[in-house]
């Protein structure tokens, strides 16, 4: 469902998966993990017309990874959801910057990087948010 409906449980709270999200986020990963591969696949053929919708779901995926691991659903999306994003606990260095940058880059190659980077440190982040929650 999430790879095609961008925040639909966000929207719709069908499910709440970010007040239990250990049961969701070997799924997101691996989902991320396939998108990513299709996304660099279509960047190298040069394939503009797929690349574009596959970034933003991607995007997409990534945002809701970010907030669900804290534990909070995706309330807004434009401006405010910087502002968000600020107060999250458990986010990359400098994460507003870096996705500003991929947003308005949507298609360059270094935007595809950039994202990948923000998954993988997203993946660091949740696995100390684990370490540090089993502390107390």
């Amino acid at each position: 469902m999430i790879s095609s409906f961008p925040f639909y449980f966000d929207l719709t709270e069908y499910q709440t998966p970010w007040l239990d999200f250990e049961s969701v986020e070997n799924k997101l990963i691996r989902l991320s993990e396939i998108q990513l591969e299709e996304v660099k696949r279509l960047k190298k053929r040069n394939d503009q017309g797929h690349l574009y919708p596959k970034m933003t779901l991607l995007i997409a995926l990534y945002i809701d990874l970010m907030f669900w691991a804290n534990g909070q659903k995706v309330c807004q999306l434009g401006n405010g959801l910087f502002t968000d994003i600020e107060q999250l606990t458990y986010k990359p260095y400098n994460c507003g910057d870096r996705l500003t940058f991929v947003l308005e880059n949507i298609t360059h190659f270094q935007a595809i990087v950039q994202l990948e980077h923000l998954f993988s440190e997203q993946r660091k982040k949740n696995a100390k948010m684990k370490i540090v929650k089993r502390k107390k």
